[in-house]
């Protein structure tokens, strides 16, 4: 139960980190009469601002995040965690399930926030978008019969 609070403590406050924009881009808002006067705004006041975080994911990766059979809710450990990062920053959680081949292209075409979806940190990946420290370290085992 402590490694579970561990991970999402650190999880939330990576969170943070990346929207507040300590070293991540910053998108420029701009009004219609003084581009001149264009305004900065980080990630984590734009979704502020919009109220809602809006998260992609494979909705078909247990048990990080897919549907309950029964009620078709999205369910998992990754959903619980978006959850509490929505309390937390005080905006509605809103899951977009995304084929994940895409979901990278997808979160560049800004088509949501963030990816809260299990994914590997890859030397590729890393070219193309920006990670919190990992929040969960999953191994690849194998268990046998003793004999």
């Amino acid at each position: 139960m402590k490694k579970i609070k561990y991970l999402l403590g650190s999880v939330l406050l990576l969170s943070l980190v990346i929207f507040g924009g300590c070293g991540a881009q910053k998108q420029a808002t701009t009004s219609d009469n003084n581009n001149d006067n264009a305004a900065e705004k980080t990630a984590l006041q734009l979704v502020q601002e919009k109220g809602e975080l809006v998260a992609g994911l494979d909705d078909t990766f247990a048990p990080m995040g897919y549907h309950d059979e029964k009620t078709n809710d999205l369910v998992g450990f990754d959903i619980d965690m978006g959850a509490e990062l929505a309390k937390r920053l005080g905006v509605k959680m809103k899951w977009q399930p995304t084929d994940w081949k895409g979901v990278t292209g997808s979160l560049n075409a800004k088509k949501f926030d963030v990816i809260i979806s299990g994914m590997s940190v890859t030397p590729e990946r890393e070219k193309v978008i920006a990670f919190s420290k990992p929040y969960l370290h999953a191994g690849i085992g194998m268990v046998v019969k003793k004999s």
